[in-house]
């Protein structure tokens, strides 16, 4: 089935912009799943970790150099585990992505920018949350 027509409709989105899945493993896994339905040429993968990750020149240069113009979010895995800059608590995670949501200046980059918060969904258990005792806990 090619929803991409039904896609433009529904969001506005032309034929030259792009939509990139912004964050770390899970976002860059999810432009496997629009490639199997013919989308995949639509989407880009922004690379990043964390809420600060998104500053208003990370936008910038998904906007200026990949035809970026809408945004689907998934930070907040690396927020939650001890490695890197984490654990972050729930407070801080949510105070940062409210700074990013709220960013006037990303919205001066272009007024049709769109950003839209996908679900942070729980990981599964690998070698770090499966051994006794969790090491990233």
């Amino acid at each position: 089935v090619d929803s991409s027509k039904r896609m433009k409709r529904a969001q506005g989105i032309s034929d030259e912009s792009k939509i990139c899945l912004v964050g770390y493993s899970h976002s860059y896994h999810l432009i496997y799943a629009f490639w199997a339905n013919k989308l995949g040429h639509r989407f880009i993968w922004a690379r990043a970790k964390y809420p600060s990750d998104l500053s208003t020149e990370f936008f910038e240069q998904y906007y200026h150099t990949r035809n970026c113009t809408t945004f689907v979010i998934g930070v907040g895995q690396w927020s939650a585990v001890k490695r890197g800059r984490g654990p972050y608590s729930l407070k801080q995670w949510r105070d940062e992505m409210t700074s990013v949501v709220t960013n006037e200046e990303i919205f001066k980059i272009d007024g049709e920018i769109k950003l839209f918060l996908r679900s942070i969904h729980h990981n599964p258990i690998g070698i770090m949350i499966g051994k006794c005792q969790p090491s990233n806990w």
